[in-house]
């Protein structure tokens, strides 16, 4: 509580289900936390789009981060920056992977449909 402001119900199942765990994660956590790096602003805008991710997509940490991001200050608009970046990584995916999907499945279909035409009747094969 003290470290982030916070303590959601995820923290106390972790702790409760395996205290050296949640010690140990804490610490990467907090580690974070301090020296030069990141301000507590980007850190927390990094982790919402973390958990906003089309491959984590984590609404319980989505909900945390965007409580947090408005606890320390952070405007409406930069955290819909954020949650629109992410989605770009969803239409990237799509873009790319659909006609993926569409080509392994046109082979497998001209695959399938040559195996059909090289066998005899009888065997299933031929056009009807």
């Amino acid at each position: 509580m003290a470290q982030f402001g916070d303590w959601p119900d995820f923290c106390e199942q972790w702790l409760r289900s395996d205290p050296g765990y949640f010690a140990v994660l804490l610490d990467l956590l907090a580690g974070g936390q301090t020296g030069d790096g990141l301000d507590h602003c980007s850190q927390c805008l990094i982790s919402l789009a973390l958990n906003a991710c089309f491959t984590a997509l984590n609404p319980h940490g989505l909900r945390v981060q965007i409580r947090r991001a408005l606890r320390l200050g952070i405007g409406q608009r930069e955290i819909l920056q954020v949650l629109q970046m992410t989605a770009h990584l969803g239409v990237h995916a799509c873009a790319i992977g659909v006609p993926v999907l569409m080509e392994a499945l046109d082979e497998r279909s001209s695959k399938a449909g040559a195996g059909e035409e090289s066998k005899g009747p009888g065997e299933g094969g031929g056009r009807k």
